[in-house]
């Protein structure tokens, strides 16, 4: 299951040259984004949430290497991933489901997206039964 927003900007943004004023509608989607975040509904936990985080996980990964498939096994740095690579896949990861994973645990681990989720998960659960 996933929550959707629609967000409209009443009148097309345009700077003085008379061209799309890309600032303003980033600022507006920014804030619509934000506004969406927080009255979506709480949904509480399916027996889907594990695929689902893996899933997830896994966009991010593809997003961010720039690739369309990438097996739940296959290892960061053997797809061509590098210190840079594992950073911006960290951030997405916080932002999307608020867990923060140190840099330097990707290095001591088979970096995948596999393990990746499963960090998720872990902390996930932590949080949950503080």
């Amino acid at each position: 299951m996933s929550t959707e927003a629609v967000a409209g900007i009443g009148a097309t943004p345009a700077a003085l040259t008379d061209r799309l004023d890309h600032g303003t509608v980033a600022r507006e989607l920014a804030t619509a984004a934000a506004i969406a975040r927080a009255f979506a509904p709480n949904i509480p936990p399916s027996a889907d949430d594990d695929a689902s985080i893996e899933g997830r996980v896994g966009a991010i990964w593809r997003a961010v290497l720039g690739r369309t498939t990438i097996g739940r096994d296959e290892d960061l740095f053997e797809l061509g991933g590098d210190s840079l690579v594992a950073l911006r896949i960290l951030t997405r990861v916080l932002e999307q489901f608020d867990v923060e994973i140190p840099l330097h645990r990707v290095f001591q681990a088979e970096a995948t997206v596999a393990w990746m989720a499963e960090q998720v998960r872990s902390a996930s659960s932590t949080v949950k039964n503080r």
